[in-house]
């Protein structure tokens, strides 16, 4: 029985998940044992306390005393698995692979691969972003580099949907605070939200209340924010079901407070069986902001095409855009198919199932993308 002091999310609890939980045989705290925290999570409310460590006990009997050791003067982080007193220590030198299940086993952390960034890292600081699944939320936690502590997660907002569609993105300010971005995909309350933190960074402990940044339906998804030099933020994502999809822009010169300018980028793509699946932005020198994306056509095989395209004024209240070779781009891109439409590589070859994974710019503004 762990006392209460422990456990009750008190000034005198353990750390959420467990990290400065030592356990030892003797009252000295000497002997150390090897110990796996599976979860650990204080609460005031007794109900909603978690907790499931195993220590590595070489025998047990009756007269024996296991001494459990808690919130040390340092922040401190449980070993690494393999290394002296880690996880997978408690398990013997036969360890080969041990996974704690339970009746109705769920992710607790979700998230998809073209939201981004998932993380940033500012002033020895790495921020993470995340759909917590079990609570819906929406939520953000900090590495810190020098102490090697991870924070506990905070609760930015209450996500729309149990959908790896709704994880966040995020990034940091020009007004120093730290920025959150999620969509309510496949939710009746359509909208691009938007929540920053209170103060400033490395304090993350409290968000403002969300703001729309649009409610263009179906289903917005995929926020892509950039910030450029003069701190305005430009924000793209994605709108649209089945067959139907477009990628949005909008911006705000005010740190997240409003937003304006809503630019639909490329769509609606209507033929059927044709899709805008997945695209990602970056930002390059110069302000410079490229975008990429695939398009899936309607042909049999099915193909995954290749576009790119770039402005040097993303933040305008009509921006402009331009292919590869510097060609001008109407707007909105409607069923590209040549390089003025920002193709870059057709794959109706032999490339049935290419996708499109990411995008970055060297100093000279070159694209780079991988498919």
């Amino acid at each position: 029985m762990l006392p209460t002091e422990m456990v009750d999310a008190s000034a005198t609890s353990a750390q959420d998940g467990g990290g400065d939980i030592r356990f030892s045989s003797d009252a000295a705290g000497a002997t150390r044992l090897a110990c796996e925290i599976n979860d650990f999570h204080p609460d005031a409310t007794a109900g909603s306390r978690r907790c499931e460590i195993w220590v590595q006990v070489v025998s047990l009997t009756d007269a024996m005393t296991i001494y459990c050791w808690y919130k040390p003067t340092t922040a401190r982080q449980q070993p690494a698995p393999s290394q002296a007193f880690g996880s997978e220590v408690v398990w013997g030198t036969a360890y080969k692979f041990v996974h704690h299940m339970d009746d109705a086993p769920q992710r607790t952390q979700s998230g998809l691969w073209l939201i981004r960034p998932r993380a940033v890292e500012s002033g020895g600081v790495t921020y993470l972003a995340y759909l917590d699944y079990t609570g819906t939320q929406i939520e953000v936690a900090k590495y810190t580099h020098s102490t090697g502590v991870w924070s506990a997660g905070t609760v930015v907002a209450t996500a729309p949907v149990q959908d790896a569609h709704c994880s966040p993105t995020l990034l940091v300010g020009d007004d120093s605070r730290l920025h959150v971005f999620w969509g309510s995909y496949t939710n009746a309350t359509v909208a691009m939200r938007h929540a920053k933190s209170t103060n400033a960074l490395p304090d993350i402990s409290a968000f403002d209340a969300a703001v729309t940044v649009s409610a263009t339906s179906p289903n917005p998804t995929y926020p892509n924010p950039v910030l450029l030099s003069n701190g305005d933020i430009v924000l793209f994502w994605r709108v649209g079901s089945s067959d139907d999809f477009s990628i949005m822009r909008k911006v705000s010169a005010d740190d997240g407070a409003t937003w304006a300018n809503e630019q639909k980028i490329i769509g609606n793509f209507s033929i059927t069986g044709n899709r805008l699946p997945y695209f990602t932005s970056h930002l390059g020198a110069s302000d410079r902001v490229h975008l990429a994306y695939h398009v899936r056509d309607a042909e049999t095989p099915i193909h995954h095409d290749l576009y790119y395209l770039y402005s040097d004024d993303a933040n305008a209240a009509t921006s402009a855009w331009k292919a590869i070779d510097g060609t001008a781009i109407t707007l909105p891109i409607n069923e590209p198919t040549t390089t003025a439409g920002g193709l870059v590589f057709n794959s109706d070859t032999d490339w049935d199932g290419g996708y499109f994974m990411g995008l970055t710019a060297d100093a000279s503004n070159n694209p780079h993308l991988l498919y």
